[in-house]
C-alpha cells in the first residue's frame, strides 16, 4: 500500500468545504449506511466524520462514544456540524428530530408519496387501475401500489384504513 505523505491534507483534500453554514461533504468512497469511509493512516478505515473530529479537536473519542451529526448528514465532516455522543444520545437526537423508527408517511426519508398521492391510488385502485399503470403514473414500483393498497403500508391514513377493513 502507498504511504500518503500528509494524510490530514489527503483528508481534507476528499472534503467539500463550503460557504455559510452549509455542510462540507465527504467525496470519497462511503459505506453501506452513507457514512464516508476514510483512513487517517495506513492502520484503519474509520467513518470520515470520526476523523474530521479527530483532525479539529486532537481527541479520539473513546470506544463506545460516537461522532454524531446534527446536520443530520452522514457525509458532513463539517467540525461544527458534529458532536460526541453514547449510542442513547445518537438515538435520542434522532427522536428529537422525528427520525425515528415510527416516522410514517411524507416524513419517512424513503418516501416518495404524499398523503393525497395515497388518496388517489386508493381511488383509482377501487376504480378498477391495474397496480402496473398505477405504479407508472406515481414513478414507484409496482409492489410500492401493492403495500398501499393492502394496508402494509401507509396505513396511518384513514382511506387506507377503510380499504382494507
Amino acid at each position: 500500500m502507498k504511504k500518503i505523505a500528509n494524510p490530514e491534507m489527503h483528508f481534507w483534500s476528499r472534503v467539500n468545504i463550503l460557504r455559510g453554514n452549509l455542510c462540507w461533504e465527504w467525496t470519497g468512497p462511503l459505506n453501506n449506511w452513507g457514512y464516508g469511509r476514510a483512513k487517517l493512516s495506513t492502520i484503519k478505515t474509520q467513518i470520515a466524520s470520526r476523523v474530521a473530529w479527530i483532525l479539529t479537536s486532537g481527541v479520539t473519542p473513546p470506544k463506545g462514544v460516537l461522532v454524531c451529526h446534527k446536520c443530520d448528514n452522514p457525509k458532513c465532516c463539517r467540525p461544527d456540524h458534529l458532536f460526541l455522543g453514547t449510542p442513547s444520545d445518537n438515538s435520542q437526537d434522532r427522536e428529537n428530530k422525528s427520525r425515528g423508527r415510527d416516522v410514517k408517511g411524507r416524513n419517512h426519508h424513503h418516501a416518495k408519496l404524499t398523503n393525497e398521492n395515497v388518496r388517489d391510488i386508493l381511488k383509482m385502485r377501487s376504480e378498477g387501475l391495474f397496480l402496473r399503470e398505477i405504479a407508472e403514473k406515481f414513478k414507484v414500483t409496482i409492489a410500492t401500489i401493492s403495500y398501499v393498497t393492502t394496508g402494509k403500508t401507509w396505513t396511518h391514513i384513514k382511506e387506507v384504513e377503510n380499504a382494507i377493513s
